[in-house]
């Protein structure tokens, strides 16, 4: 039971923060410098969370927590990764418009795959472990540009 509420807790939180790990182009200076800021406290709160689910997973017996919380973490090491490459498309922003624009538009279809799945996430539903098992064996969240 605590198990479970802690995975629903991080999950939430997950759901809170993913709004914040964007970037939104063109902008100001200091625009960019501010969502640089939202995505430096994302990156930081996701390395928590991290921690959390790993000592949530070593503690764990049950198979479905274990199941659900090796997803989570996945999507968590994701966000962080993404943010992470949001804040370097930031700081580049300035010395090269186009290419930061060009490459943040590459990202949006994959940001809407973890949205969905996010949404979905604790819920039963039909087809729900064949989306969970697409997510991992995939990367949503990173793109080359």
């Amino acid at each position: 039971m605590f198990e479970q509420r802690v995975f629903h807790q991080i999950l939430s939180e997950v759901r809170e923060l993913t709004p914040y790990i964007q970037l939104k182009l063109p902008a100001s200076r200091s625009s960019v410098q501010q969502q640089m800021g939202y995505l430096i406290t994302a990156q930081t709160r996701l390395e928590a969370m991290q921690q959390r689910l790993m000592a949530l997973l070593k503690r764990s017996d049950n198979p479905k927590i274990q199941r659900l919380g090796q997803m989570l973490l996945r999507i968590v090491q994701e966000l962080s990764r993404d943010a992470r490459e949001l804040k370097l498309l930031a700081e580049e922003y300035p010395v090269d418009p186009e290419g930061a624009a060009s490459c943040l538009e590459s990202r949006k279809s994959k940001q809407q795959d973890i949205l969905q799945w996010l949404e979905s996430a604790g819920k039963p539903q039909k087809g729900h472990n064949i989306a969970a098992k697409q997510f991992a064996s995939q990367s949503l969240l990173t793109a080359k540009c």
